[in-house]
């Protein structure tokens, strides 16, 4: 009765591959049986990828082992080692690789010497992977109630030349949100920063974030940079609405009106006002970027001296200024360009 192999492994991890230094391979072998009670021949060949078909065995080089099969009424895993298998002076290298097959007992090949494992160069491991670029988060700022600013800094760019920069965020360290990619290059160490807005948080609650860094090109792939934790607490307090002002008027101007320029139930100032006149606005923020627009003129409505238009964020507790000489809009010392 012939060996029956009900399957054969289709590949042997890299790791169980070895070769020792008399120029000989140590191959594990993983395979099922079914059938009586009996004693085998398992076989290997070393083999090369040629022009003509996938692979060859090489000559000198096949090994084969007796293996005892037992007794088993359903498929059963067994184990063996096809050991010394000389390399006929061919280092292993891409382009090799070892066929594994089973023999009845009249040696006649059974299984159809499929099984290819491609055999890594053993004496030239792939070199470890360059240490992982390096960034880190400093102190959230701009904290409010439902909003916060996460500012990041890239310390090493290491290896590579790109990275993208990242802040992830929840209520506990197993954070679970991600900030877009922001993409910073070798020379921007600890030059430019990188920042991020968070809104629709919970009052009364404590965040965590920390930044991390993916390097671009090769050799990155899996390599990912951490900094440490940071947590910050949004305000128990539920601020509403905002006020503007402005400041440094063209001369001439002597009303001003603001606004987004969709108007409707976003932020929009009715009539235009004196020059000394706050805007308080107490109704709901939008949490989107609007475009928005702030303008001066003479008593005149077709005497426009000043007029500046340009996408913002506005936030729910703060007091805005308009500086219509450096066409700016600030807040609490933060300076908005447009």
């Amino acid at each position: 009765m012939a060996i029956e192999i009900v399957a054969l492994v289709t590949k042997v991890p890299c790791d169980t591959i070895s070769k020792s230094q008399d120029e000989y391979l140590n191959v594990r072998v993983n395979y099922t049986y079914q059938g009586p009670a009996r004693r085998g021949r398992l076989g290997a060949v070393v083999t090369q990828e040629t022009f003509y078909t996938e692979f060859d065995e090489i000559g000198s080089t096949r090994k084969e082992v007796y293996v005892d099969l037992p007794a088993a009424d359903t498929p059963r895993a067994l184990y063996s080692n096809i050991t010394g298998m000389p390399l006929a002076g061919c280092a292993p290298k891409p382009g090799y690789g070892i066929k594994v097959y089973a023999l009845d007992l009249d040696g006649k090949p059974e299984w159809g010497c499929k099984n290819v494992i491609e055999v890594r160069e053993a004496h030239a491991p792939p070199p470890p992977p360059p240490a992982a670029p390096k960034v880190d988060a400093l102190d959230a700022t701009e904290i409010g109630h439902d909003s916060a600013t996460l500012k990041g800094r890239l310390i090493d760019t290491g290896y590579w030349s790109n990275v993208d920069c990242y802040f992830e965020w929840g209520k506990t360290t197993s954070y679970g949100k991600v900030t877009p990619k922001v993409r910073m290059y070798e020379g921007e160490e600890g030059l430019t920063f990188f920042s991020e807005l968070l809104h629709l948080l919970e009052p009364d609650t404590t965040y965590h974030f920390r930044a991390f860094v993916v390097p671009l090109g090769e050799r990155s792939e899996g390599v990912v940079g951490y900094g440490s934790d940071r947590s910050f607490t949004t305000k128990a307090e539920v601020v509403a609405g905002f006020t503007m002002r402005v400041k440094n008027p063209p001369a001439g101007a002597v009303l001003w009106r603001a606004g987004c320029v969709m108007g409707g139930t976003l932020p929009y100032m009715k009539m235009p006002q004196p020059l000394n006149y706050q805007w308080r606005w107490a109704g709901a923020v939008p949490d989107t970027t609007e475009n928005f627009f702030v303008y001066a003129r003479g008593t005149d409505p077709a005497d426009i001296r000043q007029s500046d238009q340009f996408p913002f964020r506005l936030r729910a507790g703060k007091n805005y200024v308009f500086d219509f000489a450096a066409h700016e809009m600030r807040d609490d010392g933060v300076v908005f360009k447009h």
